[in-house]
């Protein structure tokens, strides 16, 4: 028996019993959505998501607990609202609550305004752009208007976004075609990693967060990587493929906190 009544079984229920049953579910059920708005709003104060391998709330209640995008941001968002409204009240505000594009409550999803898919291999894309984009897309038509001759802003934009991942590739993670031989440097060290380190690296995670629980279940988030040294720099680890790891800026940031305390690294984000 599974606990879900079925309809016809309520068919012959006199109608002050039904009322009143009803009435009972309803304050069972505020009382559980309180409940759980408490658990989340504590869970989410703590970060235990974080030595589960998440790096967010969000992501924890949409991966882990299998939550619908929706019902994880209104339900992370009343919850983090509980110590200043309320449990209870919070609770019946919670089910009316608006979007779920809230960037605190959903920080570590994926990245807003992502193509909804049309067929296999064909995405639809929408976005509002100011007048100097605009301009700027209307320009690089008429310029590729040989290669592009309807002027498909779809194409245009492809080509664009080709030019600007191997900008972005190369500057962050040295990923290029033809890499530089590496130098010797002498002198002191400097917290600089080396470009054939950093593009090892980058290749070997798999461009995602290596962060690890003790379960192995591994981060995987692409959003906000960083460069993370397993023997902090500041503790002579060195800038080597051995020591350094891939991680989103909530593993690297929690990590951090392990090894040098939350009060200390508080004070360092800080500037004091």
């Amino acid at each position: 028996m599974n606990g879900v009544m079925e309809t016809s079984s309520l068919q012959h229920v006199s109608k002050g019993e039904l009322l009143r049953d009803f009435s009972a579910l309803v304050d069972k059920d505020r009382g559980n959505t309180a409940n759980m708005l408490a658990y989340v709003a504590e869970i989410d104060r703590r970060k235990l998501y974080l030595e589960h391998a998440y790096p967010s709330m969000f992501a924890f209640c949409t991966k882990r607990f299998r939550m619908s995008e929706a019902v994880a941001a209104k339900r992370i968002r009343a919850g983090r609202a509980v110590p200043k409204q309320g449990a209870l009240g919070e609770a019946e505000r919670a089910k009316g609550s608006a979007r779920c594009e809230d960037k605190g409550v959903v920080a570590g999803r994926k990245p807003r305004g992502l193509a909804t898919p049309l067929s296999p291999r064909r995405y639809k894309l929408q976005v509002t752009i100011g007048q100097e984009a605009r301009d700027k897309l209307a320009e690089l038509q008429n310029l590729l208007s040989h290669q592009i001759p309807d002027g498909d802003p779809a194409a245009v934009v492809e080509r664009a976004l080709d030019v600007l991942l191997s900008e972005t590739k190369k500057k962050r993670v040295a990923l290029t075609d033809k890499p530089r031989a590496r130098r010797k440097k002498g002198g002191e060290r400097t917290r600089a990693i080396p470009a054939q380190v950093r593009r090892e690296v980058f290749r070997r995670d798999e461009g995602r967060c290596a962060f690890m629980d003790g379960e192995g279940r591994r981060c995987e988030s692409a959003w906000q990587l960083e460069f993370h040294h397993c023997v902090p720099y500041g503790r002579e680890g060195p800038h080597s493929t051995g020591n350094i790891e891939l991680r989103c800026r909530a593993h690297n940031q929690f990590e951090a906190e392990l090894e040098y305390g939350r009060g200390f690294m508080a004070a360092r984000r800080r500037g004091t």
